[in-house]
């Protein structure tokens, strides 16, 4: 039976122009081509979820326009459950310029993502938010959650939780409210590395690649991916789980989803990994 994951959180629609060089503040800078891509760090993430082969469940919400049938495309494509709310807001935009080096400026309006609110969640293994949604939200989805509770904790701000696994960049990593846990710490070209209460457990290093873009226009099994694989459901007062990967001999480990038309599959790096037994819940959740 595939993992049950609901992800609550963002969906837009990114108005993305490309052009040769970003413009200076106050100049135009012409010769750009343009495209509308299915967007939002939640949708994003529940696509590749999906594509990985679990069952994902989306709760957000859209505005009742022409642009929610486009931002939602991808979802459906992926065969994401939709929970979602209707809302009187405009459906969620970014408005990205991409130049020819990969570097971008992105102007996000929130829209109908400003409305998500939780009541409660179906059946799930695990739960995976992000922060481009209210921070009540977000407490909810926590609050409700009887499985494994995964925060990807962007756009940087502090939030009163523990998470039963954070995931940061070096930036986000100093705005959280508790460093203690497991943090996967995430470090651009550099890799990732996997903390438990601040001790490294696991250092990924990735393959050499060439920048094309790391936000507008990608399909989100061309970023970050995560394999969610043993769950170990809990409730809500907490139960032994243990965290246990197991170091394997070889060159690496065969790609989990496709790439983009274009792009070459690439191997995944070999990560060293400690086995370990850790708690996994939080007595105060509940």
């Amino acid at each position: 039976m595939p993992p049950r994951i609901v992800v609550v959180g963002s969906v837009n629609l990114d108005l993305v122009v490309r052009v040769a060089r970003l413009p200076e503040p106050g100049e135009t800078v012409g010769g750009g081509t343009f495209a509308r891509v299915p967007g939002g760090k939640c949708a994003n993430q529940a696509v590749a979820c999906a594509r990985l082969g679990a069952e994902v469940t989306m709760v957000g919400a859209v505005g009742r326009d022409p642009f929610a049938d486009e931002a939602l495309a991808g979802l459906r494509e992926a065969g994401v459950t939709l929970e979602l709310e209707a809302s009187d807001e405009p459906t969620g935009v970014a408005v990205i310029q991409v130049d020819d080096e990969g570097e971008t400026t992105i102007s996000v309006a929130s829209g109908a993502n400003a409305m998500v609110a939780v009541a409660a969640l179906p059946s799930h293994d695990a739960v995976l938010c992000q922060l481009e949604v209210p921070d009540e939200a977000v407490l909810a989805a926590w609050e409700a959650c009887t499985g494994l509770f995964c925060l990807n904790a962007a756009p940087a701000r502090p939030i009163a939780l523990d998470a039963d696994l954070t995931v940061v960049n070096r930036l986000e990593l100093e705005t959280l409210v508790r460093r203690d846990g497991l943090v996967a710490l995430t470090l651009g070209s550099e890799g990732a590395v996997l903390l438990d209460d601040g001790e490294e457990l696991a250092r990924a290093t990735p393959p050499a690649v060439d920048a094309v873009d790391d936000h507008a226009g990608q399909r989100p099994d061309q970023g970050d991916r995560q394999e969610l694989d043993d769950h170990h459901p809990r409730d809500r007062r907490g139960r032994a789980g243990q965290v246990e990967e197991q170091r394997e001999d070889g060159d690496g480990i065969e790609p989990v989803a496709e790439l983009g038309d274009g792009l070459a599959d690439v191997q995944q790096p070999e990560v060293p990994v400690v086995s370990q037994d850790r708690e996994v819940g939080h007595a105060h959740r509940g």
